[in-house]
């Protein structure tokens, strides 16, 4: 991974580990919960269209996937509101699940001008 994506990406909030061809991205959605994900590439722009793949963004170099699923990551706290820190209340579940897409988003935004010397 060239160390301008690294400082793009911890640029926007986010922090990366980074394991071989493996790339660890975390962050704090706003109602607290402790988000990550992890992509795949053995290059920079395998990286970034991997990104951008995740958010589900729509340019040249990130083709349409479905990667996050605002309903689906929702659900998976539901049944444990109110516990662990996990908010209680499902519209606030729902609220930092748009918020979290939005991160991604923003994310991808900033990480696709990055282009692969």
């Amino acid at each position: 991974m060239k160390k301008v994506l690294q400082l793009e990406i911890e640029s926007q909030g986010w922090t990366t580990n980074h394991k071989g061809n493996t790339l660890e991205i975390s962050r704090y959605s706003p109602a607290g919960e402790d988000f990550y994900f992890y992509v795949n590439g053995e290059s920079t722009e395998e990286l970034i269209s991997n990104i951008c793949e995740y958010a589900n963004d729509f340019d040249i170099i990130c083709e349409y996937a479905n990667d996050f699923d605002i309903d689906e990551h929702a659900s998976m706290h539901i049944e444990n509101r109110g516990k662990f820190g996990i908010p209680s209340s499902v519209s606030v579940l729902v609220k930092d699940a748009e918020d979290i897409k939005d991160m991604l988003k923003e994310l991808a935004n900033a990480v696709k001008k990055i282009k692969e010397v």
